[in-house]
């Protein structure tokens, strides 16, 4: 590495190019930096001095070396905050927060990392962005909550998604968030999210099969295994895992040894599953993570235990508790650590103040010029962009809508945790929400009473005023209160605003922050300014969904007396007793069939039917077992006729008329002796009848040339041959030819 590569860079180029090669080549970057700090440059140019020093701050967190590290980032970060060298403010936040990451001082960590997204965010650039993100979950992971971590773990996927491909090792990082992701998901208890990342993480392997990506393709693919119970699938793929490792990378491997042991502890697998992975932890070294360490150590004991190995059994218990041991000094040596560093910061600062007084005049003018340099611009953006988001919201009338810009935008331009917008339900007496999210999920339904004397949202909404809080843990106002009432994360910060559309107050909204002290004068003044355009555009969907309502009822009783018209029509088309069509109906449905018949030249049959001696048999056996007769008759005429796609109704007393289309004589014929001989051999007893049984007779009509054939012509002639059917001894079938009439 030339140091005259660098020297003529501008700041630009130095960002573009020296941090990363520094980044990339730690060792060789040692000497290049000493090189580089005794040149005329770095003594004369603040800018390039602070590049340097910013290099020398990655190598100290390449060494681990907090207690150097933390006070030097302090001091660049003042130093490149009074130059606006924004991207050199966020590495060294990214360095503080992963210095404290390392000493377990997550409360410092968090926030490091947190003002660094700050920064970013209000400066339109992602460097640090994911890794930071990625971080946060880290955090919530070591602290055991899952479902934080996987909500940072998505952010920090989006985030990288958002810089695109040109960010350094872009797939990389890429397909190791998608892991991280995959496993937070299987600790929460949401698999169903997981077989579209995997096929997203082998595409890009397929793309790019590089090792690294292979190996959290694996591990992955193993948590989800484990997840699902799928546990020789889980097997499989940590030893696919295993495979993609070099054998000289001992703690990778090790760390993930370790992993499957307390998988498969967790799970409670039988230890003969995984006992060659138990045993060979005798001979591997320990895992990076600590937890994971005691609990593989744990189960290996309980493993000697059951088996009565008590001299392995006490080896185990030894090594068990010296981990344990060594976490509570491990732990100890951190917050000493934490402690030993707050301190020297605290010498730091005093001897800085020293030094940063002579320059006081000098920043004061400098930085009052460019504060109204950017208040002008900011007051422009501002402008600007309420009046764009303005028009994006009135601009539609469809509730779901408008609720997803508004919230979409409050989420762009201000902190939040909590959401909650409220319409006033005058004729209920009460505040309803129409939306609440909270952690970016949509909560169910919440209603206060306007007579509710603990909800802040119902002051707000009666005295009409906007009601603000930095920290609710601390305001008198809020003690005693109900927040929110079903809120499942502690909220610090709060503001209450009432919405009104001209002299109408229609609703309430209120943003809500787990951080306290996050809004800012800027936050409420945009708040201010929006919310006229967040008022009109509620009200605008709230109105048109309630005329929407007022149409669907309309079209809802419509529909309903359709519907009754039709059940009607319906009934008066079915005999009552037999349920097969009425009368009424065949005589409606004949003419379809006969106009299908002249169009595509196709014969039409009519029958009719009549049980033999049926006042006989009512008079012998009684009108409800003729009732019985009258429906198997119906039942059986219908069914056959169905089969030919035919017609079938009662015609009135004991008679029944069917029609179809296409049958030649024969086959009509046949149909109708194929009903006659289905009731003669049901045998039904008719001790009135010369054949002791039921039966009936049959007419048929057939026009093989319908064009001319009136449906009057047709019925009557079937009925001519019924009637000849009955008057020559019954129990027969007599067809006739309207072409031979």
């Amino acid at each position: 590495m030339d140091k005259e590569k660098y020297l003529p860079m501008t700041s630009e180029e130095l960002y573009e190019n020296f941090i990363p090669d520094v980044y990339a080549d730690i060792p060789g970057s040692r000497k290049l930096i000493r090189e580089l700090e005794s040149t005329t440059r770095y003594l004369s140019d603040y800018e390039f001095r602070a590049f340097i020093d910013t290099a020398k701050a990655i190598l100290l967190s390449s060494d681990r070396n907090n207690t150097q590290l933390i006070p030097l980032c302090t001091t660049i970060i003042e130093d490149t905050s009074a130059l606006s060298l924004w991207k050199l403010v966020s590495i060294n936040y990214y360095l503080i927060g992963n210095a404290y990451y390392d000493i377990a001082a997550f409360e410092r960590a968090l926030s490091s990392y947190q003002t660094l997204l700050k920064i970013e965010s209000q400066h339109n650039f992602l460097a640090m962005t994911s890794a930071s993100y990625h971080h946060i979950a880290l955090i919530y992971l070591k602290l055991d909550a899952y479902d934080k971590a996987q909500e940072y773990f998505e952010h920090a996927l989006a985030s990288l998604e958002r810089s695109g491909p040109d960010h350094p090792h872009y797939t990389v990082k890429l397909i190791s968030s998608l892991s991280n992701l995959v496993s937070s998901l299987c600790r929460v208890n949401h698999p169903e999210k997981i077989p579209a990342l995997l096929e997203r993480m082998k595409k890009l392997i397929l793309n790019s099969p590089h090792s690294p990506m292979i190996y959290c393709y694996h591990t992955a693919n193993m948590h989800y295994a484990f997840y699902t119970g799928d546990y020789q699938a889980a097997r499989s793929a940590y030893k696919k895992a295993k495979e993609t490792l070099p054998k000289e990378n001992d703690i990778l491997s090790s760390n993930l040894l370790f992993c499957f042991i307390s998988l498969c502890d967790s799970f409670k697998l039988s230890y003969d599953f995984y006992i060659e992975e138990l045993l060979s932890v005798l001979s591997a070294r320990e895992s990076e993570h600590t937890s994971t360490n005691i609990q593989v150590y744990n189960c290996l004991r309980k493993y000697y235990q059951q088996t009565e190995n008590t001299r392995q059994y006490k080896e185990a218990t030894q090594k068990y508790i010296q981990i344990l041991e060594q976490n509570v000094n491990d732990t100890q040596a951190k917050q000493l650590s934490s402690l030993d560093l707050v301190n020297d910061l605290r010498q730091h600062h005093e001897d800085l103040a020293e030094i940063t007084s002579k320059n006081t005049e000098l920043k004061v003018i400098a930085e009052e010029a460019n504060h109204h340099k950017n208040a002008l611009q900011e007051a422009y953006h501002s402008i600007e962009m309420i009046n764009e988001l303005g028009q994006k919201m009135t601009s539609s009338l469809k509730l779901s809508e408008v609720i997803d810009l508004i919230y979409q935008n409050l989420k762009e331009n201000v902190p939040l945790t909590n959401f909650i917008l409220m319409v006033a339900d005058l004729e209920q007496q009460q505040l309803r929400t129409i939306a609440h999210y909270e952690n970016n999920r949509l909560q169910p339904e919440l209603c206060f009473s306007f007579d509710n004397p603990n909800s802040i949202l119902i002051e707000c909404y009666k005295q009409n005023k906007l009601i603000f809080t930095d920290d609710i843990q601390t305001d008198e106002r809020f003690k005693m209160r109900n927040l929110i009432q079903t809120s499942k994360t502690l909220i610090r910060s709060a503001i209450y605003m009432p919405l009104n559309v001209g002299n109408q107050l229609i609703g309430v909204c209120s943003i809500q922050d787990k951080m306290p002290h996050i809004y800012t004068t800027k936050h409420i003044s945009f708040l201010k300014q929006l919310l006229p355009y967040l008022s009109i555009s509620l009200n605008n969907a709230v109105r048109s969904r309630k005329l929407e309502r007022e149409i669907r009822l309309h079209l809802k009783t419509q529909f309903e007396l359709e519907k009754a018209n039709h059940r009607l029509e319906l009934l008066s088309a079915l005999d009552g007793l037999t349920q097969i069509s009425s009368r009424r109906d065949f005589d409606m449905r004949i003419i379809d069939l006969l106009c299908q018949a002249k169009a595509q030249q196709k014969t039409i049959s009519v029958f009719m039917f009549d049980i033999d001696n049926f006042k006989l048999y009512n008079d012998t056996y009684g009108h409800l077992e003729g009732d019985k007769i009258l429906k198997k008759v119906a039942q059986t005429i219908r069914h056959h006729l169905d089969k030919v796609n035919g017609l079938s109704a009662r015609f009135g007393g004991e008679e029944f008329i069917g029609a179809c289309m296409g049958l030649p004589t024969t086959q009509s014929r046949q149909l109708a002796n194929q009903i006659r001989q289905e009731i003669y051999h049901m045998e039904i007893e008719n001790l009135a009848s010369p054949l002791g049984r039921v039966t009936i007779s049959g007419g048929v009509a057939i026009a093989r040339k319908p064009d001319t054939i009136q449906k009057s012509e047709i019925m009557r002639l079937a009925d001519i041959s019924l009637y000849q059917a009955k008057n020559t001894g019954k129990n027969k079938i007599v067809l006739k030819k309207m072409e031979d009439k």
